[in-house]
């Protein structure tokens, strides 16, 4: 499986090699990272919110892409869906597209590290919503939602049984499966 990774603002190093090391490492992928930002439209900006919409970045990404694989957009910007005060992430299985948000993702981190393995279990969960995946009941579990960072904080880098059955009856493979 490839997954590209768009910067929709310049991210470090650190945050890419977390990014694709996980993802790498978790799904076996082959991750390609575009060296240059592609900025979203102002015209999805929400001045009112002083928040971006989300859907409209994915639509936008849908649009543009042309590779043959999953692609998962990253950005230090803040985001919301109709209905939803924000976002850290969201993905369009349709269309093979996800984003990570990461501003709320630094709210609070005590350590660079954890805003990085935060970031990462993102990162996992959008692309595991384009693997077929919902949200997971099982707190621990990569694919639980999230409604503030304290419950990124508290699920695994990892997938439950459940899900690992439906990515395994999906053709997917993962090395990061709950003990």
């Amino acid at each position: 499986m490839r997954i590209l990774v768009v910067q929709l603002t310049r991210l470090g190093d650190q945050e890419l090699e977390a990014v694709s090391r996980t993802l790498g490492e978790c799904l076996g992928s082959e991750v390609v990272v575009l060296p240059e930002p592609h900025p979203p439209p102002m015209v999805f900006y929400d001045w009112g919110r002083m928040q971006y919409r989300s859907d409209r970045i994915l639509e936008w990404l849908t649009r543009l892409s042309h590779f043959e694989g999953l692609v998962l957009a990253l950005g230090d910007i803040d985001t919301y869906v109709p209905g939803l005060n924000f976002v850290f992430g969201q993905a369009d299985p349709s269309s093979g597209v996800a984003a990570v948000y990461v501003k709320r993702l630094k709210t609070g981190a005590r350590s660079v590290d954890t805003y990085l393995e935060r970031l990462a279990k993102e990162a996992l969960h959008e692309i595991g919503h384009l693997l077929g995946l919902g949200h997971c009941k099982n707190k621990s579990c990569v694919m639980s939602f999230s409604n503030h960072v304290g419950e990124v904080d508290a699920k695994n880098p990892l997938f439950c049984d459940r899900c690992v059955a439906h990515l395994e009856a999906s053709g997917v493979k993962t090395r990061c499966v709950l003990p």
